[in-house]
C-alpha cells in the first residue's frame, strides 16, 4: 500500500517537470504540502487500525494475556504476585503473563506466537529456580539462548528467576513454548514439591502488534512428539499410523484411512490426541465424543458430521474445510483453532467455547448459536459467510449487539452485506453495492475510512488541479476583495501558486451543506479577506465531479458514526 502510494507521488512530481520555471519558484511549498498530507494519512490510518486481542490461546485452554513489562504488573494471571525490581533490558517490554496453574506441565507444545517483522528483536524467557536452576525445560533445544546477569524480584519472596534471551533471526519467526518442568518424564519432576512457579516471557524490540497471538496449526506437526492417551490408545496410535501412509498416497481409498466406521469403537471416551496429523479423518461413523481433547492437532478438512461431541477440546488445533453439518457440540471448546472454511450447518450449539478462533470463511448456518462472550472476540468475524440462510448470522448479529459488544456485532454485519454482494446475480447493482459500501466503508466496520478517503480525495484533486497548472490547462481565477490606496476597496485577482490550488481543493470538497448550514461558509469565515472562485470550461466539469464525491463520502461518515445505516 505504502509503495504504491510512493509510487504515484513520484509520478505526480515528475509530471511537475512541464514547466521547470514555475517548478523552481513552487517546489518547496509543494514539498511542504506532500509532507503534511503524509502525515495526515499515517495518523488516521493508525487510528482506525485493528489492535487485534490482547491474548494468546493455550493447549490447557487458559488465555494468557499481553501487559507491559514495569513495576507492579502483575506477573501472573491468577495470581497476585507483583514486579517490584525491573532489569533495564526487560523495562517496557511486552510481558506475556502466563497462568501459574500451568507450573507443573510438562507438554511440548502449551503455546505459541510469530513475531511479525523482528529482525534483531528478542525473546526473554524467565524461569523459577526452585525448580530450573540445574536444568532448563527440556522443550529449550530449538532456540539458542543467552544469559542475563541483571536481577529481577517480585512479591513472590521465595523466587529468584534465571533469564534467558534468544535473539529473533527470521522476518516471521515462530517460537514454541512448552510445559515448565525440566524433564519430558513426570517420575523426574517428583523431586520439586510445590513450591515453584511458572514461567514467565517478555518480548523486546516489537510492539504488541507484531505478536500474532494465533497459532499456526500448520507447523504443529513440526514438532516431535505426538500423543495418544486414553483406553483405546494402542489402537488408536495404530491406525493413527497406518492414517499416515494413507496421506502419503493421497488418492488411494484403501482401509488404512482413519474413518471411524471401520472401526471397533463406536464410542470415544476420555482420548487425548496430542499434535496428531489427523488430516481428512472420517469420525462422522462414531456414535459420541466426550470427555477428550484434539489439542495442536491437524485437522484439516475432516468429517465430523451427524457425531456428538461432549467435553471436548480442539485447543489451537487446525481445522481448516472440517464438516461439523448435523453435529452436536456441548460444553465444546475451540479456543486457538484455525476454522478457516470449515461448514457449521444445522449444527446444534451448547455452551461452546470459541475464544480466538479464526474463523475466516466459516460457512454459519447453525441451529443455535454458540457463546456470545467467546465468539466476540473471534478472528475475521467480517468473514463469516452462509450458503443460503443468513437467519444464524442476524441472530448473532442481535444477540452481540444487545450483550454490548458493537464492534464483534458490526464486523457480522458486514459478513452478511458481503454474502449478499456474492449472491446477486446483476452485475451491475453488484458493482456499485461494492464501490459504494464495501470500499468506501466496509459496510460501516470501518466508520472513519470514508473521512480519509474524503482527506486523499481533496489531495487527489489538488495534484490534478497543479498538473493543469503547471500545463497552462487550468481555467480558473481566485479573487478578493482588497483595500486600495485610496481607501477603497476593490476586486484582485490572486496569483496561482500550490497554496491557492491546495485551497481550491479544500473549498470544493467542503461546499457542503443546506441553507444557513454550510460547512464552506463556516470555512471562508476563518480567512482574513472574502475569496470568490471563476470556473470555465472543464475546470469546471472537474471541481463540479470532486463536489459531489465529496458530499457522498461526508454524509456516509456522519450515517455510519451517528446511525446504523447497513441494519
Amino acid at each position: 500500500m505504502w509503495q504504491i502510494a510512493l509510487l504515484v507521488l513520484i509520478v505526480a512530481n515528475l509530471s511537475l517537470l512541464v514547466n521547470i520555471a514555475r517548478l523552481r519558484e513552487s517546489w518547496i511549498r509543494i514539498v511542504l504540502y506532500d509532507t503534511l498530507a503524509i502525515a495526515i494519512f499515517t495518523i488516521l490510518t493508525l487510528y482506525q487500525s485493528d489492535k487485534g486481542n490482547n491474548f494468546i490461546t493455550t493447549n490447557t485452554g487458559r488465555l494468557y494475556t499481553l501487559n507491559k513489562f514495569a513495576p507492579n504488573t502483575n506477573l501472573y494471571i491468577d495470581r497476585g504476585y507483583r514486579l517490584l525490581k525491573v532489569p533495564k533490558e526487560l523495562s517496557g517490554t511486552t510481558l506475556i503473563q502466563t497462568a501459574n496453574d500451568d507450573k507443573k506441565t510438562n507438554q511440548e507444545n502449551l503455546f505459541s506466537f510469530t513475531v511479525d517483522k523482528g529482525i534483531g528483536a528478542k525473546v526473554y524467557f524467565i524461569f523459577d529456580g526452585r525448580i530450573n536452576g540445574a536444568k532448563r525445560p527440556w522443550w529449550l533445544h530449538q532456540v539458542k539462548l543467552e544469559k542475563l546477569t541483571d536481577s529481577l524480584t517480585s512479591t513472590d519472596k521465595d523466587a529468584r528467576y534465571l533469564i534467558y534471551s534468544h535473539t529473533i533471526q527470521g522476518d516471521h519467526e515462530t517460537i514454541h513454548f512448552g510445559g515448565n518442568n525440566p524433564y519430558v518424564n513426570d517420575r523426574h519432576n517428583k523431586g520439586f514439591g510445590a513450591r515453584y512457579s511458572m514461567y514467565m516471557v517478555a518480548v523486546q524490540g516489537v510492539d504488541a502488534q507484531q505478536i500474532i497471538t494465533t497459532n499456526d496449526a500448520k507447523d504443529i506437526n513440526s514438532l516431535s512428539i505426538t500423543l495418544v492417551d486414553g483406553p483405546d490408545s494402542v489402537l488408536l496410535t495404530k491406525r493413527l499410523a497406518m492414517h499416515q501412509n494413507w496421506l502419503v498416497k493421497e488418492n488411494d481409498n484403501s482401509l488404512d484411512r482413519f474413518d471411524f466406521s471401520t472401526f471397533p469403537i463406536k464410542k470415544l471416551k476420555s482420548t487425548l490426541f496430542y499434535n496428531a496429523n489427523l488430516r481428512r479423518c472420517d469420525i462422522s461413523g462414531v456414535d459420541s465424543i466426550s470427555g477428550s481433547a484434539f489439542n495442536s492437532s491437524n485437522l484439516k478438512e475432516g468429517e465430523f458430521s451427524r457425531s456428538g461431541f461432549y467435553d471436548v477440546n480442539f485447543y489451537n488445533s487446525y481445522l481448516g474445510g472440517a464438516n461439523f453439518n448435523n453435529a452436536t457440540l456441548k460444553n465444546c471448546s475451540f479456543a486457538g483453532s484455525d476454522l478457516r472454511g470449515a461448514i457449521f450447518t444445522n449444527v446444534k450449539f451448547r455452551n461452546v467455547d470459541l475464544y480466538s478462533a479464526n474463523l475466516a470463511g466459516v460457512v454459519f448456518e447453525p441451529d443455535s448459536i454458540p457463546n456470545i462472550q467467546s465468539i466476540a472476540f473471534a478472528y475475521n468475524l467480517d468473514s463469516l459467510t452462509y450458503r443460503t440462510n443468513p437467519g444464524a448470522l442476524i441472530k448473532l448479529k442481535e444477540r452481540l449487539k444487545s450483550a454490548g459488544f458493537s464492534g464483534a456485532a458490526a464486523k457480522v454485519t458486514a459478513a452478511i452485506q458481503r454474502r449478499k454482494h456474492q449472491l446477486d446475480t446483476n452485475w451491475v447493482s453488484s458493482t456499485i453495492d461494492y464501490l459504494l459500501f464495501d470500499i468506501t466503508c466496509a459496510y460501516g466496520l470501518s466508520p472513519i475510512q470514508p473521512l480519509i478517503l474524503l482527506l486523499v480525495l481533496i489531495y487527489a484533486f489538488y495534484r490534478i488541479y497543479l498538473f493543469l497548472f503547471f500545463s497552462n490547462m487550468l481555467e480558473v481565477e481566485i479573487e478578493h476583495e482588497a483595500e486600495t490606496e485610496k481607501g477603497e476597496f476593490a476586486t484582485v485577482k490572486d496569483t496561482l501558486h500550490p497554496g491557492r490550488l491546495l485551497f481550491l481543493s479544500l473549498i470544493t470538497s467542503f461546499s457542503i451543506g443546506f441553507g444557513p448550514y454550510n460547512i464552506n461558509d463556516w470555512a471562508k469565515k476563518l480567512l482574513k479577506e472574502e475569496y470568490t472562485i471563476r470556473q470555465r470550461g472543464y475546470t469546471r466539469i472537474l471541481i463540479g465531479i470532486q463536489n459531489l464525491m465529496s458530499l457522498y463520502l461526508f454524509s456516509l461518515t456522519a450515517l455510519v458514526l451517528l446511525g446504523d445505516l447497513f441494519n
